[in-house]
């Protein structure tokens, strides 16, 4: 079952990188991609690094505000153990750095599980802002933004009530309850103003980096194209992605990338190869780190 998911996902991919290169011509996008340098290659490459970096921080002040006494070497593993598992639907996965913590220190469930909720809302949060810088570009479709922005503050006020947290209880597969006033303390203790305010902004920092990235990507062939429009359009096609809740947000994110790059005035050939790029250098950059993390984790426990 596990080797027949992960053949479809690839196999999805492998599909989805070669529409996309079709839809730009393959004779221009093969043109395109020999003018890319080491030295272009690297800065892409620091930059989608810099996403995990930010992320690792936020992690790390989590972990710290609900006091899990963690070997940094512990942490940092299983932080990137959950790079591989964007490839879940909705990145359900991520779920089993719980587990993790669990098998290594015997960190409870109650305490480790809303840390992972709340490092997805912060995400869908810190992507809705940027998205904002795009507005003009999603004239007509601006409910792309509103719904997950809606979203957020439900979430937020009920998980941040008592009420809220005995219903989320209720909610949760019996594999993962915890006690309500257990959910209202941790969740209380990661959306303290303080803590909330500098997750917010490492959490944009995160995003804006990657991109930065596909900003980077483009004026490799296009020097006139604009940075705050392609942080937009990472963004918003990342938000479309989390939205279709499809592994990696496959599918999603790539079309409405190519389609927002040639709505910018960002040529066919352009947009397509930009897409193939950033997407190796984000999502499968990830995923390679996360399965590198997930290989050591296995030796160890």
């Amino acid at each position: 079952m596990r080797r027949a998911y992960t053949f479809g996902i690839v196999a999805a991919s492998t599909a989805i990188i070669l529409a996309v290169i079709l839809y730009g011509d393959v004779g221009d996008i093969t043109a395109n991609l020999r003018l890319m340098s080491l030295d272009r290659i690297l800065i892409i490459l620091a930059l989608s690094f810099s996403n995990f970096i930010f992320r690792f921080l936020r992690w790390h002040i989590y972990t710290r505000t609900v006091g899990l006494a963690l070997v940094p070497s512990d942490s940092i593993t299983v932080f990137v153990s959950g790079l591989a598992m964007v490839m879940t639907p909705a990145r359900f996965g991520e779920i089993a750095k719980a587990f993790f913590l669990r098998q290594i220190n015997g960190s409870p469930l109650s305490t480790t599980v809303p840390i992972i909720v709340v490092e997805r809302l912060m995400d869908l949060a810190a992507v809705s802002l940027l998205s904002t810088l795009g507005l003009r570009l999603v004239s007509s479709g601006q409910s792309l933004i509103f719904i997950p922005a809606t979203f957020i503050l439900i979430s937020l006020v009920v998980l941040g009530s008592k009420r809220g947290a005995a219903f989320t209880y209720r909610l949760a597969p019996r594999k993962l309850r915890i006690t309500g006033s257990e959910a209202l303390r941790v969740f209380r203790s990661l959306l303290h103003p303080s803590t909330l305010a500098v997750s917010i902004v490492l959490s944009v920092l995160a995003w804006a980096s990657q991109g930065a990235g596909l900003w980077w990507t483009v004026t490799i062939w296009n020097s006139s194209f604009n940075f705050m429009e392609g942080i937009a359009i990472y963004a918003i096609a990342t938000l479309a992605g989390a939205l279709s809740l499809l592994p990696g947000g496959l599918l999603g994110t790539e079309i409405t990338m190519v389609a927002l790059l040639e709505s910018s005035g960002v040529d066919r050939a352009v947009a397509s190869s930009s897409t193939v790029v950033i997407r190796v250098f984000t999502l499968w950059f990830a995923v390679a780190l996360g399965l590198a993390a997930l290989w050591r984790l296995r030796t160890k426990l």
